[in-house]
């Protein structure tokens, strides 16, 4: 194990190693702002090889990566509203496609098969309470479970993003509900 110098302030959160690449790990770090990114980094030396993915608004969220831990699809992060960065071709065609299907923009992979033929997601809406769904290339999308399944009769208020500045300066993101 080598150490991997941080300056003040910096963060540095092992995240996996790819499949099939011992030499790189793939880490969180706050080394080049304000807001945690994804990056490549030389397991051997701690030098950063690539910026993968960084938002220069919010932190990344969810990692998300195949059954394996070993095989990054995408990030999940929230900036008014969820969102999501896909490194793998065919998880961004699921969510898309689930998205469609399902008439909601929220759509989160939970797992699936090593091809994705067939996942598990969580979709929700600003007004709707999330469900469980599972779902494979063609046929109908099953529902396995919802949240809070009382509230389906009821017309929920959509959750809005505001922004408020502190005392300090500091841009404070939050929701109404």
């Amino acid at each position: 194990l080598r150490e991997v110098p941080l300056g003040a302030g910096d963060e540095f959160t092992p995240v996996l190693f790819p499949a099939g690449d011992p030499d790189t790990l793939v880490v969180r770090s706050r080394h080049e702002g304000a807001t945690t990114g994804l990056y490549a980094v030389d397991a051997r030396t701690g030098a950063v090889r690539a910026r993968l993915f960084r938002d220069a608004v919010v932190d990344v969220g969810r990692v998300v990566t195949d059954a394996s831990g070993h095989r990054l699809l995408g990030v999940e992060y929230d900036r008014d509203a969820p969102r999501s960065h896909w490194f793998d071709p065919r998880a961004a065609a699921v969510v898309d496609r689930l998205r469609t299907r399902l008439g909601v923009d929220d759509v989160r992979l939970v797992d699936g098969t090593a091809d994705l033929r067939r996942v598990i997601a969580y979709a929700q809406a600003p007004d709707r309470p999330g469900r469980y769904v599972v779902a494979g290339p063609d046929g109908p999308v099953r529902e396995l479970a919802r949240d809070y399944p009382a509230l389906e009769a009821v017309a929920l208020a959509p959750v809005l993003p505001v922004r408020f500045r502190a005392r300090d300066g500091l841009v404070i993101p939050g929701y109404l509900t």
